[in-house]
């Protein structure tokens, strides 16, 4: 029996209006976004068993006892497409993912697509992941908080072109497989092939042949039966049935990383590399009796939103370019940094952190070029929320 190697996972994000609930339309063709080969995805839930606690006459355990779930985590890493045109925003799934993890998205159009920090005054955003596997397994997870961004810029090699992970909690993990029908279905009950039924679960969102609603959704499950909303026909046998995954469409242009000059303080700065991090820390609630075996709410945390830029380039000898940072660490010297991926309208990605200061003394690997290490945390300035912000233009 082949195996599957995840060639060909596909993945989409969206947008919940209400928090914890996928829209009943399912994800949007344009929701897809791209993943990248041979990087992490991830999206795992699970529950804490324990012991019954009874005193048996036996030194055996007799029972399991299952605890209310965690919540889930997720990590996936995506090709960063520009739309190809200023003031466009780029292809929704990916939008929504910065949008996420930045916490607002803001169109100037013709000029330029912003993705901003969050504010107090903000309702952070809560999406839809659904992930499926190359054996037609799909995952819909929904409730996602996207909580870290992890973005790589460099000059030389295939990771060098642009993209970015991803990584969160999200509330409840549902899981929808493949399987045709059996005989004797009717338009609101659907005969599954034996034992399959157990690839479902209530709430999942599936495909049926060519019938409508699609997506339609699970209202309840019992052995290999699914009890569904009312469908345009009754399904003969050997039908097909998977989760519902749209036919996704793909825009946007790819960028190469050697494109486009960074800048310290309005400086030209040409580097090796540089890692962005934006981590913010809201805690869904797991420990809430609520009814339910899933958390279902969250709060933000106390832990303070993190924003940090590593920078790694040759040394030489001007001030910029190494010699003095020992200077800039310990007189706490701020600049400003504009990290550029592109040189062409409508494909070009800023990250732009105006009030960067060094965290800890910059460090030099002489093992065979010179080489310099610096890292910086973002700092907001006094109208806040703008320690960093993604620029598309």
């Amino acid at each position: 029996m082949a195996k599957t190697t995840g060639l060909k996972d596909l993945l989409t994000v969206t947008e919940e209006v209400t928090l914890g609930l996928t829209p009943s339309t399912g994800p949007l063709a344009a929701e897809g976004v791209r993943l990248v080969n041979g990087t992490t995805r991830r999206f795992y839930q699970s529950s804490d068993t324990f012991e019954n606690p009874e005193l048996l006459d036996t030194y055996d355990v007799t029972e399991l006892l299952q605890d209310k779930a965690k919540a889930g985590e997720f990590e996936f890493t995506v090709m960063v497409k520009p739309s190809g045109t200023a003031g466009t925003a780029p292809q929704s799934g990916l939008l929504n993912c910065f949008k996420s993890v930045f916490g607002r998205s803001v169109n100037n159009p013709g000029v330029d697509h912003r993705f901003k920090l969050l504010r107090a005054i903000d309702t952070r955003p809560s999406e839809s992941i659904f992930f499926k596997t190359d054996d037609g397994l799909v995952q819909q997870n929904a409730g996602a908080l996207f909580t870290k961004m992890v973005m790589n810029v460099k000059a030389r090699g295939a990771d060098s072109i642009a993209q970015a992970t991803f990584s969160g909690k999200f509330m409840r993990q549902r899981w929808a497989g493949k399987t045709i029908t059996a005989a004797g279905s009717t338009t609101t009950a659907v005969n599954l092939a034996t034992g399959t039924g157990k690839f479902y679960e209530a709430g999942g969102q599936i495909t049926i042949g060519a019938l409508t609603p699609n997506p339609t959704i699970i209202t309840s499950v019992a052995g290999d039966v699914l009890t569904v909303p009312t469908l345009s026909g009754a399904p003969g046998t050997s039908v097909a049935v998977g989760g519902y995954m749209p036919t996704i469409t793909d825009s946007g242009f790819r960028v190469a990383g050697w494109r486009g000059v960074p800048t310290v303080s309005a400086v030209p700065f040409p580097i090796m590399s540089a890692t962005v991090t934006l981590e913010s820390f809201p805690e869904i609630i797991e420990d809430e009796k609520d009814g339910t075996n899933f958390p279902a709410s969250f709060k933000d945390g106390t832990q303070k939103r993190n924003a940090t830029i590593e920078i790694t380039h040759h040394m030489d000898s001007t001030v910029i370019g190494g010699q003095g940072q020992q200077t800039d660490f310990y007189a706490q010297f701020q600049v400003a940094i504009l990290l550029i991926i592109g040189d062409q309208a409508g494909k070009i990605i800023t990250i732009s952190a105006p009030k960067c200061e060094l965290m800890e003394k910059p460090t030099i690997d002489s093992s065979s070029n010179v080489l310099m290490t610096r890292k910086y945390r973002c700092l907001a300035s006094a109208s806040f929320d703008d320690a960093i912000e993604m620029i598309f233009t």
